[in-house]
């Protein structure tokens, strides 16, 4: 329970820093200027909507009076669905089993482009984009992400310049792959207990690790283009990634049970 909650707010923190200079960046999230989450999300705001998913669904709701948001539709998606991701006016969904893509030229109805099921098997997804390219991890692991029907701890990298028909280019063994982020030419692996990976994104297929923080026990990040946010087991990180080799820690929010 107490990781939920860091999630939420985590999200919560994430728009607030952003917010803060909009008129400066470019949303990893959609561009959309509400703000951005992490990889592991189960919800997130675009325009003057609110995109939810259980365990289910995809359920929309109209934000556009805050005191009253009014649910606009209900859209099955699969079994196990896990997280949300918005992109480039798209919704990138993961499940234990599958990636999801809906498009949201009708923002109150999304309508599914396309389906990528797991290589390898079931297993826990999150899911980040950017330009031609989506990144998905899959974890073997129960808690948490439903059965547990693979073995393999894995990074994907996907092609989704037809988002119609999204393919699998290369496959990355890794530790234990929670939450993604990727901003520029930087990408973000949370391994949870094994630590933060850190690559260079530059050619988005071939990636480099460029390092590996054992000290931090990560969850989930938001890239900013000032900073890095972490959640880790302990409270919230932030840190200056300038030089991709050598995070450096600016600020810690303890966070106790």
């Amino acid at each position: 329970m107490r990781k939920y909650i860091f999630l939420c707010l985590f999200i919560g923190l994430g728009q607030l820093l952003q917010g803060c200079s909009m008129d400066k960046m470019s949303f990893s999230s959609g561009d959309n200027g509400t703000g951005t989450g992490g990889s592991m999300a189960r919800f997130t705001i675009l325009g003057n909507n609110l995109y939810v998913v259980d365990q289910n669904n995809l359920r929309t709701f109209d934000i556009s009076r805050p005191a009253t948001p009014r649910p606009t539709a209900t859209v099955s998606v699969g079994m196990d669905i896990e997280t949300i991701f918005p992109y480039n006016n798209n919704l990138f969904i993961g499940s234990n089993s599958a990636m999801f893509i809906y498009n949201l030229d009708n923002p109150a109805q999304p309508k599914r482009l396309s389906v990528l099921p797991h290589i390898t098997g079931r297993g826990c997804d999150p899911v980040v984009a950017q330009g031609n390219y989506a990144y998905v991890t899959l974890r073997a692991a129960t808690a948490g992400c439903g059965r547990r029907l693979t073995t393999e701890n894995v990074m994907f990298v996907i092609d989704i310049s037809n988002l119609s028909n999204p393919r699998t280019l290369k496959v990355y063994a890794v530790s234990s792959p929670y939450g993604i982020g990727i901003r520029g030419n930087a990408l973000f692996l949370c391994e949870g207990a094994a630590g933060l990976r850190v690559f260079d994104a530059t050619d988005p297929v071939e990636l480099v690790q460029k390092s590996f923080l054992t000290e931090v026990k990560s969850y989930d990040v938001i890239p900013l283009p000032a900073s890095l946010l972490v959640i880790g087991e302990d409270g919230f990180y932030q840190y200056d990634y300038t030089d991709l080799t050598k995070l450096q820690l600016l600020s810690k929010i303890p966070v106790t049970k």
